[in-house]
């Protein structure tokens, strides 16, 4: 099953699809009442329901599918644009498995409970294994960056 791509756009399609809350931004934040969870958070949250669509953003490699140290069950995907996505907190049973080939799209599984905290989805992406804004590097929600 393939996301529609967004308009006007061939290379990414949106990851999840709908509006969603932001929970917990990037970068420095206060104590959340979670033990375990960081202070240098490294990606943003969303709230999305349990079992929301979970889509590949861009065309790559599956790096991990399983069991993350904080993010319960997790999806990493090296892309081919260079950047690495890291989807957390997700709902067990995936539809890709590590060291798979994925194409823009293509349905990764669904969001849920898993890890620290209560349902919503993580996102962190890396470029050059640095991780920035995703909020600032919109790709991952379907728009196409220079």
């Amino acid at each position: 099953m393939r996301a529609p791509a967004a308009k006007g756009q061939s290379s990414y399609v949106m990851a999840v699809k709908g509006t969603y809350r932001m929970t917990s931004d990037f970068g420095p934040r206060g104590d959340i009442g979670i033990k375990g969870a960081s202070r240098d958070h490294r990606g943003v949250d969303y709230a999305t329901p349990v079992g929301t669509k979970l889509y590949a953003p861009e065309s790559g490699r599956i790096i991990k599918a399983g069991k993350a140290t904080g993010y319960g069950q997790a999806i990493y995907i090296q892309g081919d644009s260079g950047r690495r996505w890291e989807f957390g907190h997700l709902s067990p049973g995936f539809t890709v498995k590590t060291g798979q080939r994925i194409e823009a799209g293509q349905l990764l599984g669904r969001t849920g409970d898993t890890g620290l905290g209560n349902a919503h989805l993580h996102v962190t992406i890396r470029r050059n294994g640095v991780a920035v804004n995703p909020q600032q590097d919109a790709i991952w929600m379907g728009h196409k960056l220079k």
